[in-house]
C-alpha cells in the first residue's frame, strides 16, 4: 500500500531521530571540533620540529660542497651537486603547486562554508588546506565533518546535499584540473607507489609522514635514477608508458 506524502518522514527528521536530538547533535560537534584544533596543534608541532631539521640541514648546505669535494674528487663531487640540485628543484616546485593549490582549495571551500552558514567555517577551511598536502586521501576526509554538520546543522536535507556537491565540485576543480596543469608530470611518480608511500611514511611518522611522503618518495627516485645500477628500479617507479 502507497503511502501518501505527507504521511512521510522527511529524510532530516529521520537523521535527527536516529543520531539524537539537536542538542545533543551540536555537543558531538563541538566535541568533534575540540578534537580536530587537538590533532591539528600535534600537526604543528610535529612541523616545528621538521622545521628545526630543515634549518640545521640548510647551515649544513654552506659547507658540503668542499666536503663533497674532498670525499669524492671533484668530478664525483660536481654529480653529487647536480644531482642535489634537481631533487631541490623538483621539491620546491611541488611544495610551491602544492601550497597555492591547498590555499585555493580552502579558500573555495570557506566561500562556500560561509555562504551557507556552516559552523566552525575557519577551522574547516584550515583544516583542509593542511590535509590537502596529503595527496588523494587528505583532503576527502577533511571535508567529511563540513558535510556531515551540512545534514544534521539544517531541518532540510537538500543543503546537505548541496554544500556536498560544491565541495566535491572544489575538490576536483582542483585536484583533478588545477593541480595537473601548474606541475605538469615534473614528479613522474606511479600513483601506486605514492598510495604505497603514505602508508609506509604514515605508519612511520604520521600525518607529517603522509605529507612529507611524496617529497621523501621524489628523493629516492632521482637517487635510483642517477645511479646506472638502480636506474631500471627508478624506471618501474616512474608513471611512464
Amino acid at each position: 500500500r502507497l503511502l501518501r506524502i505527507d504521511q512521510t518522514e522527511p529524510a532530516s527528521a529521520w537523521l535527527r531521530r536516529t543520531i539524537g536530538s539537536r542538542e545533543n547533535i551540536t555537543q558531538d560537534v563541538i566535541a568533534t571540533a575540540r578534537g580536530v584544533a587537538g590533532t591539528f596543534l600535534d600537526f604543528l608541532t610535529s612541523a616545528l620540529i621538521v622545521f628545526v631539521y630543515l634549518i640545521f640541514l640548510l647551515a649544513e648546505k654552506l659547507t658540503l660542497p668542499k666536503r663533497l669535494q674532498l670525499a669524492f674528487g671533484e668530478r664525483r663531487a660536481g654529480h653529487v651537486l647536480e644531482i642535489i640540485k634537481h631533487i631541490n628543484d623538483a621539491i620546491m616546485r611541488y611544495i610551491a603547486v602544492k601550497t597555492w593549490v591547498s590555499f585555493v582549495t580552502a579558500a573555495l571551500s570557506l566561500v562556500i562554508l560561509v555562504v551557507f552558514g556552516i559552523e566552525f567555517a575557519a577551522l574547516w577551511a584550515l583544516l583542509i588546506f593542511a590535509f590537502n598536502f596529503i595527496p588523494y586521501i587528505g583532503s576527502l576526509f577533511a571535508v567529511l565533518p563540513p558535510i556531515l554538520l551540512g545534514f544534521l546543522q539544517f531541518d532540510g536535507y537538500w543543503q546537505g546535499v548541496v554544500i556536498t556537491a560544491w565541495l566535491i565540485a572544489v575538490q576536483a576543480f582542483t585536484g583533478q584540473y588545477l593541480e595537473p596543469r601548474l606541475a605538469g608530470k615534473s614528479l613522474n611518480l606511479s600513483p601506486l607507489l605514492i598510495l604505497l608511500s603514505l602508508s609506509l611514511w604514515g605508519f612511520l611518522w604520521g600525518i607529517i609522514g603522509m605529507i612529507l611522503a611524496v617529497p621523501l618518495t621524489v628523493v629516492c627516485k632521482i637517487v635510483l635514477d642517477n645511479i646506472p645500477e638502480t636506474k631500471p628500479v627508478g624506471t618501474l617507479m616512474s608513471n611512464v608508458g
